[in-house]
This record gives structure tokens, C-alpha cells and sequence, in this order.
């Protein structure tokens, strides 16, 4: 691991250290009762994360929201895609 200007300590124990408390991460307090509002409500949900899968599956499954939610929590990645102008439609009369 690179070293960390100013900083002493050991970076590779940081560094387990922050990953490890991803784990522990709960959702903020008025999710549940906002996901489940939507839910009941019949809104189709999903999720969607530039993380791991299976850290979103485990924090929703603490929560007891995993239910509310289609599919599998997908940390996929996902090229940004860019609508494609017609020519008629930059020149319009």
C-alpha cells in the first residue's frame, strides 16, 4: 500500500479497518418506513450500488427491507448511455 503523508500509523490495518465497518453500516432511520410506505403503496423498487451486492443484501436484510425490493441487489456495472439525437431533431422549423 502506498504510504500516507503526515500519517504514522500502519495503512493496511486503516484501510481493513474502514472496509470492515461497511458490514456494520445501518440505513438512515426514516428509511424503513419509507420503503415500506412505497412498497405498500405498489411502487416496484429496486436497488442499485457502485458497491458489493452482497454488502446492499446484508443492510437491507438488517432491516428487514429486503423483502420490499425486486431482483437482487446489483453492484454490476452500468456504462452511462447517451440519447442519440435524429438530425431531424436539432432542426426543427
Amino acid at each position: 500500500m502506498p504510504r500516507v503523508p503526515r500519517w504514522s500509523g500502519d495503512v493496511e490495518q486503516a484501510a481493513r479497518h474502514v472496509l470492515a465497518g461497511f458490514t456494520e453500516l445501518e440505513v438512515h432511520p426514516d428509511v424503513p418506513d419509507g420503503v415500506r410506505t412505497l412498497h405498500e403503496a405498489g411502487f416496484r423498487l429496486v436497488t442499485m450500488t457502485n458497491g458489493r451486492a452482497a454488502l446492499t443484501e446484508r443492510l437491507l436484510s438488517r432491516a428487514g427491507l429486503l423483502h420490499c425490493f425486486e431482483g437482487e441487489p446489483t453492484g454490476q456495472r452500468l456504462r452511462p448511455r447517451r440519447a442519440r439525437a435524429r438530425p431531424a431533431q436539432l432542426h426543427r422549423s
